[in-house]
């Protein structure tokens, strides 16, 4: 086509698009892609990916995917050059998890909570999503292949907000009224960590090389603790940040600053060296 820099945008959550990256690289097309299903496959296409990019020159960038707009994969890029490592990794991944919980902290039933997160467009359409902990799971994972951990995402302990199967015959519209079932249970937990001198927050993990996410109860003076209302925080403990963490934190989902990073990963193809 004689483009001068002819770049593949993929915003979808396709799975089949995503699997087509390395057509697209091969045939000489940058990627730069919010989708976060090609960084979650098989680790041999993950390889595949990147062997790709390099042996045609292309770029294959994906900024958006943990954090949205947060400098998140450059800033590991960047320890990883540098050549400091990780040790373990702590953070909120889920703007609709960290609205739910934040206004749990405040009082409101859980069911209610979640309802005001739909409403807000924090959640997926269907909130069971948002729930399952896999959107998270997703986001670990990427994080620990980044940092050459070679985990598959079955690897990942993954401990949902509520049971697996909970109002599966439910439509999303009766969700909130099913969820009233687990107002006692969670109002217990919240009750139970405030007496602690913590709050819940549903939390990756990265240690020892493993992989689990969670709701944890989190000490209320800690950078977890303060992350609520839409906010993501990551918190890297490295050779060179100790004992004081490296902490990244911000809103990490909304169409605004997801477009910016996307958009900033777009300019990347043109005034950046190749970087994977």
């Amino acid at each position: 086509l004689g483009l001068l820099n002819p770049t593949i945008v993929d915003c979808t959550t396709d799975e089949e698009l995503a699997g087509s990256y390395v057509e697209f690289l091969s045939n000489g097309y940058n990627v730069v892609c919010a989708n976060k299903k090609a960084n979650t496959a098989s680790m041999a296409y993950y390889r595949e990916i990147r062997d790709a990019a390099a042996r045609n020159f292309r770029k294959f960038l994906y900024e958006t995917n943990v954090g949205a707009g947060l400098p998140v994969i450059d800033t590991l890029q960047g320890l990883i050059r540098s050549g400091d490592e990780l040790n373990t990794f702590e953070g909120i991944l889920s703007g609709s998890l960290s609205m739910i919980f934040g206004l749990l902290e405040d009082g409101v039933p859980f069911s209610k909570a979640v309802a005001r997160a739909m409403e807000l467009g924090f959640t997926e359409p269907d909130p069971r999503d948002d729930l399952s902990g896999m959107d998270v799971a997703r986001k670990l994972l990427i994080i620990a292949r980044k940092v050459g951990l070679e985990l598959e995402l079955d690897d990942i302990d993954v401990q949902p907000v509520i049971g697996e199967g909970f109002a599966a015959d439910a439509a999303v519209a009766e969700l909130p009224a099913r969820m009233a079932d687990l107002d006692g249970e969670f109002a217990a937990r919240i009750a139970e960590a405030s007496e602690q001198g913590a709050v819940l927050r549903y939390v990756g993990r990265i240690e020892d090389g493993a992989c689990r996410v969670s709701v944890e109860a989190v000490p209320s003076d800690k950078p977890l603790g303060a992350i609520r209302d839409g906010e993501n925080a990551l918190v890297m403990h490295t050779d060179y940040y100790q004992p004081i963490p490296l902490v990244l934190r911000g809103y990490g989902a909304g169409a605004e600053v997801t477009a910016a990073g996307v958009f900033a990963d777009i300019m990347r193809t043109a005034f950046r060296p190749l970087d994977q």
